[in-house]
């Protein structure tokens, strides 16, 4: 595979087994040049680089998977090596764990998501490699745009975090439900079987002593 421009004129060379571009993340009134379809990921004998539009490599073909978390990052893994990069060279995270995915939920460049598992246990971490929630679930549940998370355990036992990593939801949780444009939760604890209200910080509003709670107005 290979690139040509509107002319007719062979920009990237033909010469890899794959190419792909970055998906349009930004509107089209911020898209730059150095934000919007600058590089592409390729794959050569196997192996996955970066290269820029005219087909000079600005990441080495040295890596297992390679794909793009919006149009400035890519996500590379080698062996259990995690790292994220942009075209500029900027490395934003690089750390060795045991397995990986992508919480793609979330895709802002100044507050990437990373799914990680460890040992069985699923955690999720941040692009800076700090820990949102702890490895200690047997499942990621969800992960929201806002950047509130929640893991569960075979046990139905759920907690909630912030993107800050801070414990919001310190409950058995059984529901949650985002009310008042996301100022708080609708939370029904799972051992009580008693409904109460929440805010983003996790503080009680209305103790869980209810068996439902409406949103009115």
């Amino acid at each position: 595979m290979g690139f040509v421009n509107e002319t007719g004129k062979t920009v990237i060379p033909f010469e890899y087994d794959r190419l792909k571009k970055p998906f349009p993340s930004i509107s089209k009134d911020k898209r730059t040049p150095n934000n919007h379809f600058s590089w592409f990921l390729a794959q050569k004998n196997g192996l996955w680089g970066g290269i820029d539009s005219t087909g000079k490599w600005v990441t080495p073909f040295v890596w297992e998977t390679a794909k793009f978390v919006n149009d400035t990052i890519i996500l590379l893994s080698l062996e259990g090596l995690v790292q994220l990069k942009d075209p500029v060279g900027q490395v934003w995270l690089n750390e060795k764990v045991d397995a990986w995915a992508w919480a793609d939920e979330d895709n802002f460049r100044w507050s990437l998501l990373l799914k990680i598992e460890k040992n069985g246990k699923t955690g999720v971490i941040n692009h800076r490699g700090k820990v949102v929630a702890p490895v200690a679930f047997n499942q990621l549940l969800w992960c929201r745009m806002d950047g509130f998370v929640c893991g569960g355990n075979k046990d139905l036992k759920k907690a909630m975090f912030s993107r800050r990593g801070e414990q919001v939801a310190p409950l058995q949780l059984a529901e949650m439900q985002y009310e008042g444009n996301g100022l708080f939760w609708m939370v029904k604890d799972r051992e009580l079987s008693k409904t109460g209200l929440i805010d983003t910080a996790g503080r009680t509003l209305k103790p869980f002593e209810f068996a439902e709670c409406r949103l009115v107005r």
